[in-house]
């Protein structure tokens, strides 16, 4: 596509067009730029500043006079790509057609270039969803197969130990413990022998 009239992409991604240039490419009598840029960008009240168009500011070394044209750099506006398309369109000359065409066209190509760009990160995104659903479903298998060994490991310990038939230790000196207890007991309940003489 070839370039009808220059245009810059801004540190934000928006696309502009120099109105001196979208002036020159329409085939208007380049003598007449200022009272154009007036009646059109600066006095419309429908183009807000700012936001459809802006001034450019320039130092003295870059305000450079073009004396083929009668104009300077810093008579110069930067326009929003939508406002350059309207004025294109107000331009009804086949000149202005023809551009209106060519930035629709840009348009376009900048839309798909971001819808494919879209498309991609989300199919990246979808891979990495994937990735880790797989991590945790291998996760959850691991769990589950950990989950049966131990109730396996379990089961054959338990297993293996011998059945109780005698009493622990513990259980045996307490038995003991009671029993002298109760010995005692009786003993203090029974009156003394008295010993006959």
């Amino acid at each position: 596509m070839k370039d009808l009239v220059k245009i810059q992409t801004n540190a934000d991604g928006t696309k502009a067009v120099s109105a001196f240039e979208l002036y020159k490419e329409l085939g208007f009598n380049i003598t007449n730029f200022r009272r154009w840029k007036v009646k059109n960008i600066t006095e419309n009240e429908y183009a807000i500043c700012g936001v459809d168009w802006c001034e450019l500011v320039l130092n003295d070394e870059q305000n450079e006079i073009n004396s083929s044209f009668e104009t300077s750099k810093s008579d110069d506006i930067i326009l929003s790509l939508d406002f350059a398309k309207r004025l294109a369109m107000l331009a009804r000359t086949e000149a202005g057609e023809m551009i209106r065409k060519y930035f629709v066209a840009v348009e376009k190509a900048v839309i798909q270039k971001s819808n494919t760009m879209l498309l991609y990160k989300m199919r990246e995104i979808e891979q990495q969803i994937d990735t880790q659903q797989e991590i945790r479903n291998k996760a959850n298998e691991e769990l589950r197969f950990l989950g049966k060994l131990l109730k396996n490991t379990k089961e054959e310990i338990y297993g293996q130990l011998p059945e109780q038939t005698e009493l622990s230790n513990y259980q045996q000196m307490q038995i003991e413990f009671k029993d002298e207890n109760s010995h005692e007991q009786k003993n203090l309940e029974q009156p003394p022998e008295t010993s006959e003489i």
